[in-house]
């Protein structure tokens, strides 16, 4: 009777440890692509934006994407950026999820985020870090 007792007991174990391993694995993962979709945008609106300034399109504009849990700057999608430069996808938590800036006179791409590790999400320091 124990053995029966025994084989029961290890799959009742093993369903009930599997969530606390799988669901937090799965939330690090949707973190990871919220970032990534996020550095992408910014690295096609840089090129959009260098395509068309080496074709001398100076008016060219970049549009709005919907992009949850970040904002893009500049807000009138000027692809001569902000007033320092930058095209930029904010985040709105910096513990989550990085801050991605290109510069679109030195053509430097940077990052930082408020993160526990220095690496976040594809973002290599808290502050100045690369992508």
């Amino acid at each position: 009777m124990p053995i029966f007792f025994v084989e029961l007991l290890l799959p009742i174990i093993i369903i009930i440890v599997l969530p606390f391993i799988a669901i937090p694995q799965f939330i690090n993962v949707q973190n990871r692509a919220k970032s990534s979709a996020a550095l992408n945008i910014v690295r096609n609106i840089a090129k959009e934006c260098l395509d068309a300034l080496s074709k001398k399109d100076l008016a060219y504009t970049f549009s709005d994407v919907e992009l949850p849990g970040y904002q893009l700057f500049p807000l009138d999608g000027n692809c001569k950026g902000d007033g320092n430069n930058l095209i930029k996808a904010k985040s709105e938590n910096t513990k989550k999820y990085p801050t991605y800036s290109y510069n679109t006179v030195t053509g430097e791409k940077t990052c930082s985020h408020d993160g526990q590790n220095d690496e976040l999400n594809g973002c290599s320091a808290k502050r100045n870090g690369e992508w």
